[in-house]
Order: C-alpha cells, then structure tokens, then sequence
C-alpha cells in the first residue's frame, strides 16, 4: 500500500511540473510582453521593469528560477495586478468554488429529472425535447450559452416586461446567480440526463420492475424507489470529473458575466501575458482535484479544527463579562457583542496597533458595537489572541 501511495505522490509531482514547464514556454511563443500597453514606455523604465521581474534573464534559469519559489510556497507577483498570485487565488477562488457547487447542484438535479422523465416517456413529445436539450447542452459551449441567456433573459425580457429578473453581470443577489449558474451548468446537465435516460431504460426493462407492476405499486414509488436508486449509480460514478471540470472550468463563463473569481484573472492574464499569474492557475487545478479526491479526509479535519477552537472561544467567552456572542453551529467566524464605552472600530484599530491582535469591526457590516472573530488559527495562536484581547477589554474595568 505505502508502495502505491508513494508511486502515485511521485506521479503527481512529475505531472505537475510537466504542466508548469509546457505552460512557462509556451507563454514564451506569445507576442509581446506584459508592458507593452497603448504608451511605450522609455527604454530605461522597460529595463528597470524586466530587472525588477527577472525578465532580463535568460529564460532557461527563469524558469528555475521560478520553479525554486514555487518549492518554497512562493507563486510570485502579479505583473498586472503587483499583488502576491497565492493570495489573489485564495481570495478568488472562494466565488468560483461556490459558482461551481451551484452549478453541479444544477446540472445533477436537472440532469436526473430530465434523464428519468425522457426514460419515462420514451418515444413521445417530452423524450424528444429532452434529448434535443441534451444534443444542445453537448454540442453548444458554455460562453455561447451564457451570452444567449444574457441577451435574452438578461436584456430582452427586462426591455418587455420592465422587471429585471435575471442580473446580466455580477455576483451579488440571488437574482445574479440564476443565469452563469445555468450557463455553466447547461453542458454537465446534457451529459447526466443522456446517461441517465439511458440507464433509466435498462433498469425500467428488469425482472424485479415488472414484479413491481404485478403487485400493484404506484407508477411514481416503482419510479422513485426502485428503478431511480438503481439507475443513478452510473450517474454517480462520472460525478466526481464533472464536478472536477465544472470547478476548474468556468473561466471564460466567469469572465462573460464579470463574476470576480478566477476566470476574472486568469482571462485577463492571459490578454495582458502576466506570466506568473497564468502559471498559477496550473498549481489552482492541482489543487482542486487533490481537494475533491480527499473531501471527506479534509472536511474532518476542518470540522476538528473549527469545533475545537470554537470550544476554545466559548470558555473563553464565559470568563468575560463584556463579551457575548451567538454560539455558531458550524462556521469558522462568528460576530461577538462587547459591552465597551469606545467605538468598535477606533478599539479594534487599537487592538491591531498595540496588541497585534486583528478583528474587525462590527460597524463595518452594520452590526456597531461588536466585532467579527475569526478562530481557524491553531490553538496556540487562539489562546494568545483571546487572551491579548482579555487583557484590551479588562483596561476598562480600571
């Protein structure tokens, strides 16, 4: 077993950094570079520029150059944005993690309904439409999905009706989730529904189905608790690269509707050939199949994480008596109430300036007289922030 562990960890790696090589070079072959914009800029500002980035080196030992950096967690600088490429991935990738888990709830859900109901009634009006929506689903991409639906839900329907039920761009309201959720959703759910139409028919034809029938059981418990539970395991076993495609895929669609995850950067990278930025969305998709294949080991872990620092906070909590707090259930901030004669956000600038200790201010989500507590740290760091803070809130008992 440690064997086989071992020989696919080393897989991985070699495939990984044969992914950045071929990406490192090719970026090479494309004309241009990142500061070549509508001004030209005068040859020594260039020449400070490509110093300051290692540019002016040759491209071989950039290249090592850079692979060194990435052993030590260090996915350099955007030469767009002049930000650190880890942390806007951290940032971006928490909106398109949540565009992809709503478009694979989506595209499952849809797919096993309009699977089941064309297996259902095969051969008639309903099988019809729903495989002409699969047939377009495949064949159609999703950026073209996307600009239809935005020009006709988006544009038209709010030119006819004067309502606008379906935000053209953004990710803000529920009303702005609805069309890139469907977007790119629309191709994964053709694929579950051709499968499970599929499946549906071979299971519909089984002995135990027509023992179902003799014995008179309803058409909906034959088809819901019988022949779906059976016909959904195929469904079930392409998942898992559906959802890996969706979460990593969604570039351009996030970029049709001006959502700000990943694809916003990574699109724009491109254009602009932030070099360091295109080669971070390599180590981006590393990372979220190696999530995906290990959710339930990396779920318990996290679980263990938040609710035993949570623990932590609430003891802590009980000793104060200017603090209170709603004890969450299962996140890893919650907002506290302090009972203190000072501005939330003047105290909380002051507990950063001499404490080092960060929260932030309740004002700042138009909850005054509080302050949003974060506690994934590890237990040592929690212990000694709660504890810099007693000692902050305790001056005003003096």
């Amino acid at each position: 077993m440690t064997k086989y562990i071992l020989k696919r960890v080393g897989y991985s790696i070699v495939t990984l950094f044969l992914l950045v090589a071929i990406t490192f070079f090719m970026m090479q072959f494309l004309p241009g570079d990142p500061f070549t914009g509508e001004k030209q800029l005068p040859a020594a500002q260039m020449e400070a520029l490509y110093a300051k980035y290692g540019l002016d080196k040759p491209v071989w030992q950039q290249f090592f150059i850079y692979i060194g950096n990435v052993v030590q967690g260090d996915l350099g600088v955007s030469l767009t944005y002049n930000r650190a490429v880890t942390l806007m991935i951290t940032e971006a990738f928490a909106v398109s993690f949540d565009v992809g888990i709503r478009s694979i709830c989506f595209a499952f859900i849809g797919g096993v309904l309009l699977g089941t109901l064309a297996a259902i009634k095969r051969g008639k009006a309903a099988d019809t439409v729903a495989m002409i929506i699969a047939l377009l689903g495949v064949s159609v991409p999703s950026f073209v999905v996307a600009s239809i639906l935005q020009y006709f839900l988006g544009l038209k329907l709010y030119q006819a009706t004067g309502m606008r039920l379906f935000a053209v761009t953004g990710w803000e309201g529920f009303n702005s989730h609805i069309l890139p959720v469907v977007a790119l959703g629309f191709g994964s759910l053709a694929t579950i529904s051709r499968l499970m139409r599929t499946s549906m028919l071979d299971v519909l034809g089984q002995d135990y189905i027509k023992t179902a029938k003799a014995k008179g059981l309803s058409q909906s418990g034959i088809i819901f608790k019988h022949a779906m539970r059976n016909a959904i395991m195929p469904v079930v076993t392409v998942l898992g690269p559906i959802t890996a495609g969706i979460l990593t895929g969604g570039f351009v669609v996030e970029s049709v509707f001006g959502i700000p995850g990943l694809g916003k950067y990574f699109v724009q990278s491109i254009q602009g050939l932030d070099y360091t930025m295109i080669c971070g969305g390599v180590f981006n998709d590393a990372l979220a199949t190696y999530v995906l294949e290990h959710k339930d080991k990396i779920l318990e872990r996290n679980r263990k994480i938040v609710f035993g620092n949570r623990d932590i906070a609430q003891a802590w909590i009980d000793t104060q008596h200017r603090v209170s707090w709603t004890a969450p259930q299962g996140v890893s901030t919650s907002f506290i109430q302090l009972d203190i004669p000072e501005d939330d956000e003047e105290f909380c600038r002051r507990l950063l300036s001499e404490r080092g200790v960060l929260l932030v201010p309740g004002s700042r989500f138009e909850l005054p007289c509080g302050a949003r507590l974060g506690y994934c740290a590890s237990e040592d760091v929690l212990r000694e922030g709660l504890r810099l803070l007693g000692e902050a809130l305790a001056e005003f008992d003096r």
